[in-house]
């Protein structure tokens, strides 16, 4: 069997070296970056395969494939086996359909969505004589296709209506919320499962601080922020989540009064875009001021792990501290491109 993987477009390579460490069995994997998908083959029989990869952390939904084929920029001809789709949407059951189309088509994903529900449809009456409901609120079942270029593949969603990424701990939700599966792959960038002490110094609602002590449940985390309402807000999703972590009202101005120099290990955070969060300071002055404070808090060779989507800016004004650049990804979400930049404090 197929299993198509979805995530964050930039975010594979980490999805693949999570699968390597949680799952040994599984080495047939093909994606390309910045894609978003990962496609892996598993056994017939092996479905406790397929709740290990909804353990995943770093995923945002499991989707068996069920079949593909060819494509043409101007036509959509997918073939459905009435047996098999019966396998899975039995007499009485509801289904929706969800789609996704990338490249150049002279047809929708809207229109996708709707040949392949109409061709379920079709097979059902085949077998069952009757004509399946569709329902996009609760439905029994969620069908999946996808066209990208000249390839078409269909499947069942397996995760249902909710993707991986909305965590049951958060409940309270910061205006410019981070996603917890960025949060998470931060994390691994910054090799949390290796330190002791970690800080985001503009937390907000904790997304960070709380999927690294899923991480590293061990590692000692602190959480800054200027604005007591998300601070508030933090301390409620991490006693959710059942993690310990000291948050604290402060200004990234003032962050170095409150702890040693060279005290923590990884500086891990996402400074507010200036798009609906706004700081206090122009952003150079803000970038400039996390870089400064993190020269004076990270040890010798500690890093610092920063999302944003001005990748010069930030460079530049970590040369000027002579930071050493380790790895920087590229990521597209939420209709922008934004970078994870990892750097190393040299000296």
């Amino acid at each position: 069997m197929r299993v198509l993987l979805t995530t964050i477009p930039g975010l594979e390579d980490i999805v693949v070296k999570e699968i390597e460490e949680k799952i040994e069995s599984l080495r047939n994997i093909n994606y390309k970056k910045l894609s978003g998908r990962i496609y892996i083959s598993i056994g017939k029989d092996d479905k406790s395969l397929l709740q290990k990869l909804h353990e995943l952390r770093c995923i945002e939904r499991v989707i068996l494939i069920l079949g593909e084929g060819e494509s043409s920029k101007e036509n959509i001809d997918i073939y459905l086996d009435s047996e098999l789709v019966s396998k899975f949407l039995g007499p009485r059951m509801t289904f929706m359909v969800r789609s996704l189309r990338i490249g150049e088509h002279t047809f929708t994903s809207t229109d996708i969505a709707a040949i392949l529900g109409k061709n379920i449809q079709e097979a059902i009456y085949e077998k069952w004589r009757f004509y399946p409901e569709v329902s996009l609120s609760d439905p029994d079942i969620i069908f999946y296709i996808e066209i990208v270029e000249d390839v078409h593949r269909w499947g069942i969603d397996l995760t249902g209506l909710n993707a991986l990424h909305r965590r049951k701990y958060r409940v309270y939700v910061h205006p410019s919320s981070l996603n917890p599966i960025i949060a998470y792959c931060m994390c691994r960038i910054a090799r949390i499962n290796e330190k002791k002490r970690i800080l985001d110094p503009m937390c907000g609602s904790g997304t960070i601080l709380i999927e690294g002590k899923y991480l590293n449940p061990h590692v000692k985390a602190w959480g800054l922020d200027i604005n007591p309402q998300h601070i508030a807000g933090a301390r409620l999703n991490a006693e959710e989540a059942g993690v310990e972590i000291k948050f604290e009202t402060a200004d990234i101005a003032d962050i170095d009064e409150l702890f040693p120099p060279s005290f923590f290990d990884a500086i891990i955070t996402n400074p507010p875009f200036g798009i609906r969060e706004k700081s206090i300071y122009t952003l150079s002055r803000l970038y400039s001021l996390l870089v400064e404070k993190s020269k004076k808090l990270l040890r010798k060779e500690g890093i610092l792990c920063v999302l944003t989507p001005r990748k010069k800016l930030l460079l530049n004004i970590l040369a000027k501290h002579n930071f050493f650049i380790e790895k920087t990804f590229t990521l597209r979400h939420g209709g922008i491109t934004s970078f994870i930049i990892t750097a190393v404090k040299s000296s």
